[in-house]
């Protein structure tokens, strides 16, 4: 369960901070 957050909250942070260097 706990590995499943921690690689949920990693895409989530990848998908972000991809966006923001498209944006940026």
């Amino acid at each position: 369960m706990v590995g499943g957050v921690k690689t949920l909250y990693a895409v989530l942070l990848a998908l972000v901070l991809g966006c923001g260097c498209e944006k940026g």
